[in-house]
């Protein structure tokens, strides 16, 4: 079974056993736990509408580490509509490549909540992939991509609950 597919299972089985009842409007001082594709993620909401993440993603040669920052337009809602940003560093290091680099990402996207346990989430947004050769110092590759990210995320905790 595919890896990202693997872990999505893990992440339903953890939200119907562990999750917590969490809508839209109660996401303010809480913690989400994201299994998504292509990324594992730990999500805080500083308020119901401003939430920031750290989230990681490890592939065949390829590290990429990184943190987000969510705006809720609509926090009272089942299906909540969000912006954000997003900076990341990639690392890679195959047979004949080894280097690093950045990623900036700005997004769209919106965070369906399915049941009193969990949510999935889907976004996209135009990202600038800036990264370089560390064996070949001449090598470098700094690129427009459209980035997708799905995810499943459950909701723990929170003032006073």
């Amino acid at each position: 079974m595919h890896e990202s597919i693997k872990i999505i299972i893990l992440g339903l089985v953890s939200a119907i056993i562990f999750g917590k009842t969490v809508f839209g409007d109660e996401l303010g001082g809480r913690l989400g736990v994201g299994f998504g594709y292509p990324s594992l993620s730990l999500k805080y909401g500083l308020s119901s509408r401003l939430l920031v993440e750290g989230k990681g993603s490890s592939g065949e040669g390829i590290q990429v580490y990184g943190g987000r920052v969510y705006y809720n337009f609509n926090p009272k809602d089942k299906i909540v509509l969000y912006a954000g940003g997003e900076l990341d560093s990639i690392s890679f290091n195959s047979e004949d490549e080894k280097g690093s680099g950045t990623m900036i990402l700005g997004f769209l996207g919106a965070e369906c909540f399915i049941s009193e346990r969990l949510a999935l989430s889907a976004d996209i947004g135009p990202g600038q992939i800036n990264i370089a050769d560390s064996v070949q110092s001449n090598i470098s590759v700094s690129a427009p991509e459209w980035i997708l990210n799905l995810g499943v995320n459950v909701y723990f905790g929170g003032k006073g609950k």
